[in-house]
């Protein structure tokens, strides 16, 4: 797994992104890493939940409306664009199975990352006892405000007030 730096710079890609800033940017991580542009499958984020398979009929294609990619395929690398949230990578290293997803505050809400174990547990047959993970870079919780009216959709314990904030 990688992440890209700021040095590298906008990487946030939208439906319109053929030749943007971001495209140009992607290709030239991409060239750098010695990553085939071909071999990735993206998605342009949801803010949801959904888990979308990655094989041959999506490699070198932004994928629409989904959150998360899993694959057993070795020549295929996954991408996903995150900022303050989350991205989650899992690895089975017995059977090769491999998922990114990127978990926002709804992702994590819906359990998007338990949803994609399940997921390689269910249709790849990994044991969650193989499963890795690891978590990437995000907001920190002193730095994310959550307005009154979506406090109820953490749990208690997730709930800090700051300076009257939550």
């Amino acid at each position: 797994f990688g992440l890209s730096e700021k040095a590298d710079g906008d990487m946030k890609i939208h439906k319109s992104d053929k030749h943007s800033v971001a495209d140009i940017n992607r290709l030239k991580l991409f060239k750098r890493l010695g990553i085939d542009r071909n071999k990735v499958v993206s998605v342009l984020c949801a803010h949801g939940k959904r888990i979308t398979e990655a094989d041959a009929r999506n490699m070198g294609c932004l994928v629409w409306d989904t959150d998360g990619l899993i694959t057993d395929h070795h020549d295929i690398v996954l991408a996903v664009s995150v900022a303050d949230c989350a991205p989650v990578y899992l690895f089975d290293p017995r059977l090769r199975v491999i998922a990114l997803v990127h978990s926002g505050w709804r992702g994590t809400v819906d359990k998007i990352a338990e949803g994609a174990v399940k997921k390689m547990i269910h249709d790849y047959g990994s044991r969650s006892a193989d499963i890795q993970a690891f978590i990437g870079p995000h907001i920190q919780v002193c730095h994310f405000e959550v307005k009154e009216k979506k406090k109820k959709k953490f749990y208690d314990d997730d709930i800090e007030l700051r300076e009257a904030k939550i």
